[in-house]
């Protein structure tokens, strides 16, 4: 359950759009098999030729009292007309009383430098200035980010990134399948067109072993896309997203239904 937390948190950090200073704020249901024990929120704030995005999900309910658990994605950086640069990326995972840390931090030219680690006290730190999967790519957070300032700019969702977490390099490709429909129904309040973008991830160094994601349609390799419906929302028209589905064998779709946000 933690690796499918820590991956539905991964994809639910889609939501920025960049253009006058604003701060978006949205919380998401999550269901996995049509059971509902997750929550998710995003934070995201662009002002003066910056950007800051955090990203909250939590257990709850049964599935919290057996598992109780956060994990917050942060990151930050410059935005110069479409060019972000990343200044720092951080994780921080609350399990029980347990609590892990990653921060990547990067150089003026947004390349990462060093990553930090904490756990259970003891702080270790690499240096990556030499790696070259850092080279010309940015974090997770920071994708989702250009991807919607795209989609706000040309209305479309066709794009492609390099994608460096600190340890590995990933090719994250969105493929843009134009408008659906999403009904009303009662899990979202959220009914109308939204547009379809499908991402494929691919890692350049090899399927990792240990995570459920890339095992989640039966066998390990490339997996079936990730589904997201994007559209501007508010008086602004802020590209934000609105719905996320990602197939699994074990666990039936998982989708996160926007339950509300709020434009300040």
């Amino acid at each position: 359950m933690f690796k499918l937390l820590n991956t539905t948190l991964l994809i639910l950090v889609l939501s920025v759009k960049l253009a006058s200073a604003y701060t978006l704020e949205q919380k998401f249901n999550l269901y996995a098999g049509g059971l509902h024990g997750v929550t998710g929120s995003i934070n995201i704030t662009e002002d003066n030729g910056s950007y800051d995005i955090k990203t909250s999900t939590t257990t709850h309910g049964l599935i919290g009292f057996l598992y109780p658990a956060t994990i917050i994605y942060s990151s930050n950086g410059k935005l110069n007309n479409g060019d972000f640069i990343p200044k720092l990326y951080s994780t921080e995972t609350i399990v029980r009383k347990s609590t892990k840390e990653k921060k990547v931090l990067y150089d003026a030219n947004g390349i990462a430098t060093t990553k930090i680690n904490i756990k259970k006290g003891i702080t270790s730190e690499t240096d990556l200035k030499d790696d070259p999967k850092a080279k010309d790519a940015i974090d997770f957070q920071t994708v989702f980010a250009k991807l919607l300032w795209s989609y706000g700019k040309n209305n479309n969702c066709n794009t492609q990134m390099n994608v460096f977490d600190g340890k590995r390099r990933f090719v994250v490709k969105f493929t843009d399948k134009g408008d659906e429909k999403i009904p009303a129904n009662n899990y979202s309040n959220f009914s109308g067109n939204a547009r379809l973008c499908e991402m494929d991830i691919t890692p350049e160094d090899g399927y990792p072993d240990n995570s459920w994601f890339w095992y989640r349609n039966g066998e390990k390799g490339k997996q079936s896309p990730v589904k997201y419906w994007l559209t501007k929302i508010g008086d602004k028209k802020i590209p934000a997203l609105v719905r996320m589905e990602i197939d699994s064998n074990g666990f039936g779709a998982i989708i996160a239904h926007l339950a509300e946000y709020n434009i300040r």
